[in-house]
């Protein structure tokens, strides 16, 4: 009797009432992975709390990694968690966050700290794509990405030894609810990558043609993060709300079921973004939340998911956010006469479609050897590595904007 073999998946954050994309991207994982391999699922903190039947472990109680065949980790956890180190099976690390380029716009108050965070995130990159023996990415764009990115550092990979794997999305449960009232959503949050400054200048305007029209904003306050909010923005609801309590609510981080619960009264939604970079290489967990329970999206980012959008009339994308005609627009999106294709939306990204792909990938990869995944050209990886780390000190001097171009160009 052939025994499975066992994978690690280091999930630092996890609350499962509070589904963030993290959690949700290392839960699917797991989802697509347990019918051939035992998945358990590493977590900081407590793991009694496990209500879905799940494996767990505690990140602070592992000695030792050498009873699993693979592990699949996070750059960032490579700083968190030394013994990875000491571990001598496979290591997929998944690459479905671009925090190199996120975290330009979290902290892009802080123009010498953006410099040093730039250069913080370039090593820890060359440590995952070095001691990575295959990767896992989001979309086609990330994938391009990051073999651009692996090639800049001298870090030659295969074809077939990096995968995009995007969220899979099942259809809500809940039954659309009627209502007299249009409903819609502001569901970003107001990070700095966000721009939601010019929908909230016009609303007085919109709420001027149709008075009976609600706007609620949800998911203002993040249950784990730390990073930094456009208070400005935050303020011009509150006062929004002031001027208009019939019409504008705010809604907290909500639970996953009270989520699900809001969206199923919501008729559409919008989420505007500032960064052209920051979203096309992103991919936005909480569209795939809204999708899934047949809500339409107005939205302006160009990533895979928003090309869909547009391409199954799933929505609304703006070509730009200049001279937008906002009551047009919303009267636009919440008609009828636009044929949206949810059914080849659910088959272009369901679970069983997804978890052939992802099974048939890790087959192959199990199948390596140390030896054979680690780059042939390792001399001259480590002496590029040098001279990249040499070029990168002189970026601190040359400015934000030179500092990522010349990211590209090394």
């Amino acid at each position: 009797m052939n025994t499975k073999d066992k994978i690690l998946i280091f999930c630092e954050e996890f609350n499962l009432n509070f589904f963030t994309g993290p959690q949700k991207r290392k839960f699917q994982l797991y989802k697509l992975l347990q019918s051939q391999y035992i998945v358990t699922l590493a977590i900081s903190g407590d793991t009694s709390n496990n209500t879905l039947n799940l494996n767990l472990i505690s990140i602070q109680s592992i000695q030792s990694l050498q009873e699993y065949k693979m592990i699949i980790i996070s750059p960032q956890s490579f700083e968190n968690f030394k013994l990875i180190d000491f571990f001598t099976g496979l290591i997929i690390v998944d690459l479905y966050i671009p925090s190199i380029i996120e975290h330009q716009f979290i902290f892009q108050d802080d123009q010498k700290f953006k410099v040093e965070q730039l250069h913080f995130d370039q090593s820890l990159y060359y440590k995952s794509f070095s001691s990575g023996d295959a990767f896992l990415c989001a979309t086609s764009q990330q994938k391009s990405f990051y073999r651009g990115m692996m090639s800049a550092m001298g870090i030659l990979i295969e074809e077939q030894n990096i995968l995009e794997i995007p969220f899979f999305a099942k259809k809500s449960k809940l039954i659309k609810k009627q209502s007299k009232v249009s409903k819609i959503a502001w569901i970003g949050g107001f990070w700095n990558w966000f721009s939601p400054e010019i929908f909230l200048e016009k609303i007085p305007l919109i709420l001027s043609k149709n008075n009976q029209l609600e706007i609620h904003f949800v998911g203002i306050k993040h249950p784990f993060s730390k990073f930094p909010f456009n208070h400005l923005a935050v303020q011009r609801v509150l006062q929004l709300q002031k001027s208009f309590p019939q019409n504008i609510f705010i809604h907290d981080w909500l639970k996953k079921q009270e989520y699900q619960e809001f969206l199923s009264n919501i008729d559409a939604v919008i989420l505007l973004s500032k960064s052209k970079i920051e979203e096309q290489f992103s991919i936005r967990t909480r569209l795939f939340e809204v999708l899934e329970a047949k809500v339409p999206i107005i939205l302006n980012s160009d990533d895979q998911i928003a090309q869909t959008i547009d391409r199954l009339n799933l929505g609304i994308k703006l070509s730009s956010l200049n001279n937008i005609d906002f009551v047009a627009v919303i009267e636009q999106v919440l008609s009828d006469s636009q044929i949206r294709q949810w059914d080849s939306f659910f088959e272009l990204y369901s679970e069983d479609n997804l978890k052939v792909k992802l099974l048939s990938f890790f087959n192959d990869v199990k199948q390596l050897n140390k030896k054979e995944t680690k780059n042939p050209y390792l001399n001259f990886s480590l002496k590029s590595h040098y001279r990249f780390l040499w070029k990168i000190k002189k970026l601190k001097k040359i400015g934000l904007k030179k500092a990522i171009l010349k990211l590209f160009t090394l």
